[in-house]
């Protein structure tokens, strides 16, 4: 019983030390916009045409145009950015696309 105290007396002083979670990448432009849509693609404002992964094509299919975008970096190895809705805050993962 003891044992059982002492432990749980360690664990929960544990938990209110945890480091703080870094806020995430910096954005790579935190000044663009969506300037034209279609199903799973966007070109943003400054001309550069974006695949976005099918999973985040529900998001990104309600941004409309002049929507403000940032975009930051992903890690993910087959979407490396993340494009994310200033206004609604919702992101999903792209790639550069060649042309639509």
């Amino acid at each position: 019983m003891k044992r059982l105290a002492l432990l749980t007396a360690f664990l929960l002083t544990g938990c209110g030390t945890a480091p703080p979670r870094p806020a995430g990448p910096p954005p790579i432009s935190n000044s663009l916009a969506v300037r034209a849509q279609a199903p799973g693609r966007l070109v943003l404002t400054d001309n550069s045409p974006w695949q976005v992964q099918p999973a985040g094509q529900s998001a990104s299919l309600r941004w409309r145009p002049g929507e403000p975008i940032a975009v930051v970096r992903s890690g993910h190895p087959a979407w490396p950015f993340l494009l994310t809705s200033r206004r609604a805050h919702t992101s999903a993962l792209a790639r550069p696309f060649p042309r639509f």
